[in-house]
């Protein structure tokens, strides 16, 4: 993973605007356990591509790792706001959270939408089985 964070962090150093290099960069620093660094790389893919779910949610885990609770809050109700299907992941996320803060009505609503939003990315594969983009989330 090091290697792979070396040569992406080169590619963004090649073009800052990069936005998969840096994903993939965040994605890599979060492996090696720099949050600070992930969060940061991750920050600028949503400065480039602001309407991407799943780093919306990445970041929203990595901030919650790091203690930055209502952040992660946002970045959560972010990725649902884009997508409330392919944010599937972060309404369990969301939900998670939300039931330590001990909102506990919200959290199982939240779950219950996952549930929901996973059920249809299922149905989304099943009808188009060699469509990738279903295959995605």
């Amino acid at each position: 993973v090091h290697e792979a964070a070396q040569s992406f962090r080169a590619a963004v150093e090649a073009d800052p605007g990069h936005a998969v290099a840096q994903r993939r960069l965040g994605f890599a620093l979060k492996s090696l356990g720099d949050l600070d660094g992930a969060a940061q790389a991750l920050r600028a893919v949503l400065k480039a591509a602001p309407q991407d779910v799943a780093v919306h949610n990445s970041l929203g885990l990595i901030l919650n790792q790091q203690g930055h609770l209502e952040e992660a809050v946002a970045s959560y109700r972010a990725a649902i706001e884009i997508n409330p299907v392919q944010g599937a992941a972060a309404h369990n996320n969301l939900g998670t959270l939300l039931q330590q803060f001990g909102q506990l009505p919200e959290a199982e609503h939240r779950w219950g939408k996952f549930v929901g939003a996973e059920k249809s990315l299922q149905r989304a594969v099943e009808f188009r089985p060699d469509d990738a983009e279903a295959h995605k989330d």
